[in-house]
């Protein structure tokens, strides 16, 4: 084994070990490994591993990656579908900005907390983008933000290879709420809330870099709040015995309701994390 990788033997009900990445002397706090030995007692898990990050979380930590054979866990997927990190290279010189002026540009501009909205789109355009992800941004109707000044379709294209799947999951709009369109019809470009940032930073190139963490905002909360409702109640019905009084409850892949779920759960992945990530385009430096 590594030297940062350990291992939780199967104890009591588990199915399978989980794997735990950290440094030995980091502790863990008890909530968590408690949720990552529940996250190994799930019917048909394969396997259960914990980044550094892990900490309490909704039914399994965050943090961790639970892979499972022919069911999927809406509350195990997350309520804010495709929450994650990324970092962005600007070609401005750390020693060329004002820091705390750039900082005041970011907030002024991109909307920070829950319920927020920025760039507007019309219900079809919005569709267009979730359909299509990122490759829609040249085709849908450029007004109404600065935002769109900033956006090069030349440049756009060449970055679709390097985004998973090209920026674009196969799926029908028909399976999407009208209430979950609604809510994140105008959202795009904004932040969100909780643990939520984007942080300037200097890279070793002496470049200014940009890291955002964000997701699906409440598009995405709608999309997993309804399926894992629906999970619950169908375990109820199955007799399922799960652990964490239904949290873990489960949705096969190939029922109606699972494949449901993966369609609309790819719209929430696709291009709607991406195209917030250009708003940072629009940062004024000298404002």
């Amino acid at each position: 084994m590594a030297a940062y990788e350990r291992l939780v033997p199967i104890e009591g009900t588990m199915r399978v070990p989980a794997t735990l990445f950290t440094h030995p002397d980091l502790p863990v706090e008890p909530d968590s490994m408690r949720q990552l030995k529940d996250a190994c007692r799930i019917p048909t898990v394969q396997r259960v591993v914990a980044t550094p990050d892990i900490h309490v979380g909704y039914g399994v930590p965050i943090g961790s990656v639970v892979a499972t054979s022919e069911v999927v866990i809406p509350a195990a997927v997350g309520y804010d579908i495709n929450c994650g990190m990324r970092v962005l290279t600007t070609d401005r010189l750390a020693r060329d900005v004002d820091a705390p002026t750039l900082a005041r540009s970011i907030r002024r501009d991109i909307p920070l907390g829950e319920g927020k909205r920025n760039v507007p789109m019309e219900r079809s355009e919005f569709i267009e983008v979730l359909v299509r992800g990122v490759p829609a941004l040249s085709d849908v109707k450029h007004r109404d933000h600065a935002v769109w000044e900033f956006v090069d379709p030349a440049r756009e294209s060449a970055l679709w290879p390097f985004i998973e799947e090209s920026g674009s999951m196969a799926g029908d709009p028909a399976s999407l709420s009208a209430r979950a369109i609604e809510r994140g019809q105008n959202q795009l470009g904004t932040l969100g809330g909780g643990n939520h940032f984007i942080e300037i930073q200097k890279g070793n190139d002496g470049h200014i870099w940009i890291m955002i963490h964000s997701g699906s905002r409440n598009l995405g909360f709608k999309v997993a709040n309804y399926y894992n409702r629906l999970a619950i109640e169908l375990n109820r019905q199955w007799g399922s015995k799960i652990p964490t009084k239904w949290q873990l409850a489960f949705l096969p892949i190939n029922s109606e309701a699972g494949r449901s779920y993966l369609q609309e759960m790819r719209y929430c992945a696709c291009g709607y994390k991406e195209i917030r990530l250009l708003e940072i385009d629009h940062i004024n430096v000298g404002a």
